[in-house]
């Protein structure tokens, strides 16, 4: 599946070029697009300061250690919402997919 950058359609919200060989090679269904457009556009500050080692010290129980982290954040903390859109992508894609799409955040 390949990814034309800057082109949305009914199906599949605007994804910058940063997302097309990460969708691809790890072969990210299109319901999670909106995730991914989510996470876009978070502070990159954000991302490296609380997911930059997460994945690949907590490797299998990284969503383990994602559901810690979310009972200690408060509601109103932006990265309550980070946690949980990466809580729900390791129900998909294995640690080594999440540990990419930090990657590809933090560019």
């Amino acid at each position: 599946m390949a990814l034309e950058s800057g082109r949305a359609t009914e199906t599949q919200p605007q994804l910058d070029s940063r997302f097309d060989e990460f969708v691809e090679k790890r072969e990210i269904q299109k319901s999670d697009f909106l995730f991914l457009e989510e996470l876009a556009a978070l502070p990159k500050r954000l991302v490296v300061e609380n997911l930059h080692n997460h994945f690949n010290m907590y490797r299998e129980g990284s969503a383990v250690e994602l559901e810690r982290l979310m009972q200690r954040t408060s509601v109103d903390d932006p990265k309550l919402r980070m946690y949980e859109i990466f809580l729900d992508l390791a129900s998909r894609y294995d640690w080594t997919a999440l540990y990419n799409l930090v990657r590809v955040l933090e560019r």
